[in-house]
C-alpha cells in the first residue's frame, strides 16, 4: 500500500479531533495545519506513547514514536523528511525487564512512565519473555523489546535512540542485583545497567526474589553496595525503600500489590 498523500493527511487531521500535527518544533492547534518548508507534516497517534501531555494551551500528545495515516494506517517512518523533533523535549527512560512474575506489569509500568511525560524504551532479558504479553506491551510503547545490540539498529525508527536519562528495572531479580553490583557485563542487559551506573544515570529498581534466595549472604552486601552508589529501591508491595523477599506462593500478591506510580515518583524526583 502506498504512503498517503498530503491531501489524505489533511483530511485525516480535520476529520479526527484526537489527532494533532507537529511540523518540526512547532505544534499546531487541533484540526489545523502549519506547514514548514522541506518538512513533511507528522500525524501523531496519542496511543503510540507520545510524551508531551495536555497543557492549558490545548496541545496534547505530539511526540512521535510511530507516524501513521489515521485513515490508511500506513507507517510513514521517522527518517528522511518524516521527522519528529520533539524528542529532545521529553527525557528517555530505559525500562528493563528481568525474568520474574512482576514482569507481567510491564505494560502498566510503561504507560505510567509515559503519562508522566517520559519516552520509554523497553529492554528485556531472555528470561523476561515468559512473563509478559509482548503484543500488549508493544501496543503501549510502539516498539518490540530490545534484547540485543543488533536491535539498536531500529532505535531511531522507534523514537528511542540515544542514551537514557533514567533507568527503571521492573523487576530486578537476584541474578541482576548480583551482576550489577559486581560489574558483570556479559550481555546486552547487564552492560546497559553497568553503563548506567558508570554514567551516573538515575536507576530505580523494584526487587523481586524469594526468601530462599534472599538468605544467600551476598545479597545483603550487594544491595547495600548498589544503594550506596545511588540505586533507588522500591518495594513492590509497600512502595518504600526496603529490600524484601516474598514468601513461597505469594508471588501473585506481589504482582497485584505493585503500583507503578511509586516508580514514577522516584524517577521524577531523580530527574528534578
Amino acid at each position: 500500500m502506498a504512503a498517503p498523500s498530503a491531501e489524505d493527511l489533511t483530511r485525516d487531521i480535520r476529520s479526527t479531533p484526537d489527532l494533532l500535527v507537529s511540523t518540526g518544533t512547532a505544534l499546531s492547534s487541533r484540526g489545523s495545519i502549519a506547514e514548514r518548508p522541506a518538512m513533511t507534516i507528522l500525524v501523531c497517534f496519542p496511543v503510540t506513547s507520545c510524551a508531551i501531555r495536555s497543557t492549558s494551551s490545548g496541545h496534547g500528545e505530539v511526540l512521535c514514536r510511530v507516524v501513521r495515516s489515521a485513515r490508511s494506517g500506513v507507517p510513514l517512518g521517522l527518517s528522511g523528511d518524516h521527522r519528529c523533533l520533539n524528542g529532545a523535549v521529553a527525557p528517555l527512560c530505559l525500562l528493563v525487564l528481568c525474568g520474574a512474575p512482576l514482569t507481567s506489569r510491564a505494560p502498566s509500568t510503561a504507560k505510567a512512565l509515559q503519562d508522566a511525560g517520559l519516552r520509554v524504551k523497553v529492554a528485556a532479558t531472555a528470561a523476561a519473555a515468559q512473563w509478559v504479553d509482548e503484543a500488549v506491551l508493544q501496543e503501549v510503547v510502539g516498539h518490540r523489546c530490545f534484547t540485543s545490540y543488533p536491535d539498536e539498529a531500529r532505535a531511531e525508527d522507534a523514537g528511542v535512540a540515544g542514551l537514557p536519562d533514567a533507568v527503571v528495572v521492573v523487576p530486578m531479580t537476584f541474578n541482576t542485583v548480583n551482576k550489577l553490583a559486581t560489574g558483570i557485563a556479559d550481555g546486552y542487559i547487564p552492560t546497559q545497567l553497568c553503563m548506567a551506573l558508570g554514567r551516573g544515570v538515575p536507576v530505580v529498581a523494584v526487587p523481586m526474589f524469594s526468601q530462599i534466595l534472599a538468605r544467600h549472604p551476598v545479597l545483603a552486601t550487594n544491595t547495600g553496595l548498589l544503594r550506596s552508589v545511588g540505586v533507588e529501591f522500591v518495594d513492590p508491595v509497600t512502595g518504600d525503600s526496603e529490600v524484601r523477599a516474598f514468601a513461597p506462593g505469594h508471588d501473585r500478591a506481589v504482582v497485584e500489590g505493585f503500583d507503578p506510580a511509586w516508580v514514577v515518583a522516584r524517577v521524577q524526583q531523580s530527574l528534578a
